[in-house]
């Protein structure tokens, strides 16, 4: 079943518009702000723990927030 809402994979195909890094240090809570508006997901996952979409990192507003060790390059599409 094709989700077009779902983060974490990629359903659009090609180069994102922008790339971005965001580290959640010491297991702590981070929020990185993203230039522009789109659809966010993870490029390239830069930790060892798993960055899962919901519970280790989300999307608020104009800012990608992570937590529990997620470290990651994330793309705007």
């Amino acid at each position: 079943n094709y989700d077009n809402n779902r983060y974490g994979y990629n359903g659009y195909g090609g180069d994102p518009r922008r790339t971005f890094t965001c580290e959640s240090r010491n297991d702590r809570r981070n929020y990185c702000s993203f230039p522009g508006r789109g659809h966010v997901e993870i490029y390239k996952q830069r930790s060892s723990k798993p960055c899962r979409h919901g519970h280790s990192w989300g999307v608020e507003g104009n800012s990608v927030w992570v937590a529990d060790g997620c470290r990651a390059e994330f793309a705007v599409y």
